[in-house]
């Protein structure tokens, strides 16, 4: 079952919304959008609930972190920016890393350390398809309660040269 969401602007204000977390690959779980905001949510998950059971190239190999597996799909292309935060209280140092899914052979696009401070990344023009979101935690020591904020952001289209906007030669007129 899904959780349901209140439209708010902190946390704080309404309690964190709970995502159901996936425990791994064979489990991941869509990341569900308010209606209110269909291309933004936040949520908290207790990584200290969960196992190790992926790791990310910039995670610990050996640290035994404990993540958790969310599934998003992409219906265009579109910028993805994830941003992570620990609540007060929580000890957890994420770890966050996006993939192609399948979950474990799909390639990785992003992997993102925390240190421990909040932190975000920003992954471009993603072509429409199904994605696999892991928030990992660097140590099973580091593992606790971690804010998430997923944002599906329109992609800007001149931002290169090879995909410039036409400039009005009449001023804009």
């Amino acid at each position: 079952e899904l959780g349901t969401h209140t439209c708010v602007e902190n946390l704080a204000d309404a309690g964190a919304f709970v995502q159901p977390a996936g425990e791994s690959c064979a489990d991941a779980r869509p990341i569900v959008f308010p209606p209110c905001s269909p291309d933004r949510t936040t949520f908290r998950v207790d990584l200290g609930a969960l196992a190790d059971d992926t790791q990310g190239t910039c995670s610990a190999v050996s640290g035994l972190g404990r993540d958790a597996v969310y599934l998003l799909t992409l219906t265009q292309t579109s910028d993805l920016k994830v941003s992570t935060a620990r609540p007060p209280g929580s000890s957890a140092e994420a770890v966050t890393y996006l993939r192609v899914d399948p979950c474990q052979s799909g390639a990785e696009l992003v992997c993102h350390d925390s240190y421990g401070a909040p932190t975000s990344f920003r992954a471009k023009a993603l072509s429409p398809g199904k994605y696999v979101l892991v928030v990992d935690s660097y140590r099973q020591v580091s593992s606790g309660p971690v804010d998430v904020t997923v944002e599906v952001l329109r992609t800007v289209t001149n931002d290169t040269c090879a995909t410039p906007l036409d400039a009005p030669t009449d001023g804009g007129k």
